[in-house]
């Protein structure tokens, strides 16, 4: 019973439908499935690497958020938020001339609950190609 209330309070992270005017602000949704107790101070970081065809892009860019402080997710409920990442807007957006032809961005939470400082898994998004129109995927792509 004790471990049944401890596993409901992992917060789950899944992934949302891209925004197709700002493909590179990654959509997610943080769903906290303990009936009795809140998530608080949910912080997270989103982590990755971008690249254009022609081998340009980012490596090893990083953004914290929310950026307007910590977010709380009550009991039973679901929180959407995003990562934006930071660098210049030129580098982030796909160029028609240089598209992005792979991008990885990993998320890590970081919340109070039951009194405790608790720390996800990490979790993995790969920015899928090969379809009608790129989005978001949850995990990685097998080669």
């Amino acid at each position: 019973m004790a471990w049944d209330i401890y596993r409901a309070t992992l917060l789950k992270v899944q992934i949302i439908e891209s925004d197709a005017s700002s493909p590179f602000a990654l959509p997610f949704a943080v769903t906290n499935e303990s009936s009795l107790f809140d998530a608080t101070f949910v912080m997270f970081t989103c982590s990755g690497d971008i690249r254009n065809r022609s081998g340009g892009g980012l490596t090893n860019v990083s953004a914290l958020g929310p950026r307007f402080g910590p977010m709380k997710i009550e009991a039973g409920t679901t929180g959407n938020t995003f990562c934006q990442l930071d660098g210049p807007e030129s580098m982030i957006q796909s160029d028609p001339d240089d598209p992005v032809v792979a991008a990885h961005i990993t998320v890590t939470l970081t919340y109070r609950t039951l009194g405790f400082w608790r720390y996800t898994d990490p979790v993995e998004f790969t920015w899928y190609t090969k379809g009608s129109r790129p989005l978001w995927i949850q995990g990685p792509i097998a080669p």
